[in-house]
């Protein structure tokens, strides 16, 4: 059965959960746009460094601090490095990103949707973009 809300009532509700969650982080909200997301070239290890180093901001944000998500970005990291060296090392970027956003995908929840999210785009953009700019070239 439904019930009526009070719309001043859910509105400090919402504003109290927002303050209280500002509060508890250690760091700040990390600051991402699809200008800054689309605008880098993910197939080379500058592009791959900048996409880890927001998804790491994101992460800090709104997960605890563990050792996990932080080898989780490393190994995406080294595996982008290999495949830029040699392609052989494709399925390998693919499993550690699939990794990568299963972890951001268990994290995510209603608070955090939209920041995570992003997270999860710029993992499926290290994880496609080289494959893509390859099928391109031939």
């Amino acid at each position: 059965m439904s019930g009526i809300v009070a719309l001043a009532e859910f509105r400090k509700k919402k504003e109290a959960k927002r303050v209280a969650s500002r509060v508890s982080h250690k760091h700040t909200r990390p600051t991402l746009s699809d200008g800054q997301i689309f605008s880098k070239d993910y197939t080379t290890t500058e592009g791959v460094l900048f996409g880890v180093l927001k998804i790491r901001e994101v992460l800090q944000y709104y997960v605890s601090d563990t050792d996990e998500w932080n080898h989780e970005l490393m190994d995406v990291l080294e595996s982008t490095s290999k495949y830029t060296q040699d392609q052989e090392y494709e399925a390998e970027l693919t499993e550690r990103c699939q990794t990568l956003k299963g972890y951001i995908l268990g994290a995510m929840n209603e608070d955090n949707a939209e920041d995570m999210t992003l997270g999860l785009l710029i993992t499926d953009l290290i994880q496609k973009s080289p494959a893509v700019r390859r099928a391109k070239s031939l």
